[in-house]
């Protein structure tokens, strides 16, 4: 044996076991992808005996056998190689056609090298002598050879190809693992293709098969994955808004996320003694506090923030190898909770107590301090929602602010404040603090807001004093109250509740008692007014409810139609009088008499609670009259609030036979561009244009403006509330045809009504 053989004999011993004791190790653990990241290992494994019998046989044809082995080996090895790069570089898919596709070509190419042991087709060799003496075989390679040569670097040419494409698709920190593998599998190949052309008495290239099947392993197994691992540990930590800090055995930190070092900063520099004394004074902390973790006030950067701490040993096994340390700031979910809590008890936008807060605290107030005397005093802007849409509800919210902190002047002696609805507040007050000139200034203060506005803000107070243990709801509502009967008197800003209020209460309370009964007993009757022709004749009457109370007599309309407005009842009124008015018409047209017409009129709240046109058409299919003969009148008001609304409601009637009137025309502020949109057939005239007033003549140029407007429409015109006969001259010789009022007749029962016309 030479020195090199020998040389060759030592270095591959000592790598081929120190691969084998690897390959026998890593087959025992668990990973990804073993198999193939073993392949290379394993084909090394057996490539260097091989090589080494090689280069040791003294004979011919041993040594060309051999030799074609080994030329095997570089097949599989450039094959295992391919396999391998598909599987590190997920492409797994392509790994079956791989082995379908090579698979025979490296069967034939190993028979052929096995063959060339007889043949010498592929390759010879001869017996030569180094310099020093020492023999080698010497390989000449024919033409075929070169066929080999192709199919090995044509997989290897794929290997790197699908290496190279890696690289450049994949993202930057994928790249690396890439880039290593490309690099060592560049190396031997470069190596061996040196040594491989250069006929050299021993190729040393050899060796860095193993090398590269061991640096193959541990870098796809371990390395890279440990890379990941970790940087994405490291991002973890980074991206979360703890602070995290780990500790060995000493207590030495070994790592910190950017949070713990701003946490830890002291002077611009991370401070180990800072972030161990916290850690010392966590462990304690959770020692003596087992059953949540503790929250802690620290400073830090200046600013007092809360912290709540976890600090746990880290073992591995049964040993103890360090310790971790967790900061998560509560701050901003304490304050958030704290923040929910007030706004729970509290109004967002003024600070106040909310409605159900502010009467529990004032009835508890109340109840403890039974010999002070208290008023409770609330407060109501007047055309609040109006105020908004001029202004904004930023100024609106502004004017609220403000009335809470005039407000708080009067909350003085541990009063009471709260914000009961959108512009109404309540304020309980002791009485022998409270004066007048205080709810003054009170009212003054929001007004700063609209100084430079013609607007003048309206604000009114009701002024309530708790007696007998009265609830705070009860006594808000009595504040209320007072209130309500002073919210048309714009002169009027201050209002104390008396027991007439309450009489009238309860005089309200009674008649929405009472009116269900009224209407199965037929209390409520069916009243006509008259209307005339310039002629004098009467051409038909208006419906009018009165209600005859068993206790309280004869009630008129003002009595009773506000109250059922505003309990949500009028509209079971209206349904009963158009009911009669229906019944009526029947009964006058079997007898002849359908020559005469009954109006009847349409609440706004009744759009709100029945379908008109359908309870009209359910009249029509219960009685029979000429739905010409019931004509249908709807108050300006009513109709202004969606023209879109009272145009489809129109064209329903309409479509039904029914005549419709707009009644108390002139009343409102925006009767010309409410007649252009309102496809009526009837326009009765408010009152107020035919009362006495200064501007005779000026009223008159309206009168008559009103009566070319009607003729030009095609509408039939009525003037209510004509009282005098100077009255009707003039309305006459502006054109006027047809009136009503009690200049000719007041509202008739349907019986004296009959008597006088329809005899």
């Amino acid at each position: 044996m030479t020195s090199l053989e020998l040389i060759f004999y030592v270095l591959a011993s000592m790598v081929w076991l120190f691969l084998l004791i690897l390959f026998i190790n890593l087959s025992r653990v668990s990973v990804a992808n073993k198999f193939f990241y073993s392949l290379p290992n394993a084909m090394a494994l057996f490539t260097i005996p091989i090589y080494s019998l090689f280069i040791t046989a003294r004979s011919v044809f041993w040594a060309t056998l051999y030799d074609g082995i080994y030329f095997i080996c570089t097949d599989l090895l450039c094959f295992v190689m391919l396999l391998y790069i598909l599987c590190y570089s997920s492409r797994q898919k392509l790994i079956k056609p791989a082995v379908f596709i090579l698979t025979p070509l490296l069967l034939i190419d190993s028979v052929s090298l096995i063959a060339n042991a007889w043949t010498k087709h592929t390759f010879e060799l001869t017996r030569a002598l180094l310099p020093n003496g020492n023999p080698f075989w010497s390989c000449a390679f024919t033409p075929l050879h070169y066929i080999h040569l192709a199919f090995c670097y044509s997989m290897l040419s794929f290997a790197i190809f699908f290496l190279i494409k890696s690289i450049v698709s994949e993202p930057s920190f994928y790249k690396t693992k890439f880039i290593a593998i490309l690099a060592a599998f560049a190396v031997v190949v470069c190596a061996n293709a040196f040594c491989y052309t250069r006929d050299l008495a021993i190729d040393f290239s050899v060796l860095l098969y193993p090398i590269l099947g061991i640096f193959i392993y541990y870098y796809s197994a371990y390395s890279a994955p440990r890379q990941l691992l970790t940087h994405s540990l490291t991002n973890v930590n980074e991206s979360i808004d703890d602070a995290i800090l780990y500790f060995d055995i000493n207590d030495e930190c070994i790592y910190k996320n950017s949070k713990g070092v701003e946490l830890f900063n002291k002077d611009g520099v991370f401070s180990k003694e800072k972030a161990l004394e916290f850690l010392l004074h966590a462990r304690g902390k959770l020692q003596a506090k087992k059953d949540s973790a503790p929250i802690e006030f620290f400073t830090i950067n200046g600013e007092e923030r809360q912290f709540e701490i976890e600090s746990e040993d880290v073992y591995y096994g049964y040993n103890l190898i360090g310790s971790y340390l967790k900061l998560s700031d509560k701050t901003d979910e304490i304050n958030k909770y704290l923040t929910q809590k007030f706004l729970a008890t509290h109004d967002e936008l003024t600070g106040a107590y909310t409605r159900e807060h502010f009467f529990k605290i004032c009835d508890e107030k109340i109840r403890e301090n039974k010999d002070t005397q208290y008023l409770m005093i609330s407060s109501n802007i007047r055309q609040f929602k109006l105020l908004n849409e001029l202004f904004g509800e930023e100024i609106g919210n502004k004017i609220l602010i403000s009335m809470t902190r005039a407000a708080k002047t009067l909350a003085i002696h541990e009063s009471v404040l709260g914000r009961v609805g959108d512009d109404r507040f309540g304020l309980l007050v002791q009485k022998e603090y409270f004066t007048e000139d205080l709810v003054t200034s009170f009212l003054q203060a929001p007004q700063e807001f609209l100084k430079d506005s013609m607007y003048k803000l309206n604000l009114c107070v009701g002024i309530c004093e708790a007696r007998d243990n009265e609830s705070a709801q009860l006594l808000y509502d009595k504040t209320q109250l007072a209130i309500k009967k002073i919210c048309d008197d714009y002169q009027k800003h201050i209002a104390y509740y008396n027991s007439d209020l309450m009489d009238s209460l309860l005089r309200e309370k009674q008649v929405t008692a009472d009116f269900e009964k009224a209407l199965e007993d037929g209390q409520i009757q069916m009243y006509l007014q008259p209307f005339f022709n310039a002629d004098g004749e009467v051409m038909g009457g208006e419906a009018l409810a009165r209600w005859d109370h068993p206790q309280r007599g004869l009630l008129i309309p003002e009595m009773f139609i506000p109250i059922l407005e505003n309990s949500g009842l009028i509209h079971k009124l209206d349904s009963y009088i158009w009911e009669c008015a229906a019944k009526k018409l029947e009964s006058w047209q079997a007898q002849g008499k359908d020559s005469i017409y009954i109006s009847v009129n349409v609440s706004s709240k009744d759009i709100l609670y029945i379908d008109i046109a359908d309870t009209f058409k359910q009249l029509l299919l219960r009685h029979s009259f000429n739905p010409q003969n019931l004509k249908i009148e709807f108050t300006e008001g009513a109709l202004t609030k969606d023209i879109s609304v009272a145009t489809e409601l129109f064209s329903q009637l309409k479509q039904l036979g029914f005549e419709i009137g707009i009644d108390d025309f002139g009343h409102g502020y925006s009767s010309l561009n409410f007649l252009k949109d309102i496809n009526a057939d009837i326009l009765k005239m408010d009152m107020v244009l035919v009362q006495q007033t200064e501007n005779e003549e000026r009223v008159k140029v309206i009168l008559k403006f009103i009566v070319q407007i009607s003729n030009a429409l095609g509408m039939q015109l009525i003037s209510e509330g004509v009282e005098t006969e100077d009255q009707l001259k003039t309305l006459k010789s502006l054109g006027f045809p047809y009136f009503q009022g009690y200049y000719f007749s007041k509202p008739l029962t349907v019986k004296d009504f009959e008597e006088k016309y329809l005899v």
